[in-house]
């Protein structure tokens, strides 16, 4: 089982990758130097619920779709 440290910094990156957008970017957006959020996707720091918000608002996203976890192996039980 994953935990959130994982899950999120799973998600950050797959999100990233998939809008084709480089964590410069994302940095930029959340008035941030870049190195400081290649920490938080690489799980080197625990970022604040003020921070995840602000990467969620860059990125597009609800805070909530940055911690499903995409390894759930019975599909049946996830809420639609």
């Amino acid at each position: 089982m994953s935990t959130a440290k994982e899950i999120l910094s799973e998600n950050l990156k797959a999100i990233r990758k998939q809008k084709n957008i480089s964590q410069q970017y994302i940095a930029e957006r959340c008035d941030m130097l870049a190195s400081t959020y290649n920490r938080i996707e690489n799980m080197k720091v625990s970022p604040s619920i003020d921070t995840i918000e602000k990467i969620a608002l860059a990125i597009e996203v609800p805070i909530a779709e940055l911690f499903q976890s995409q390894n759930i192996s019975d599909k049946s039980l996830v809420l639609k």
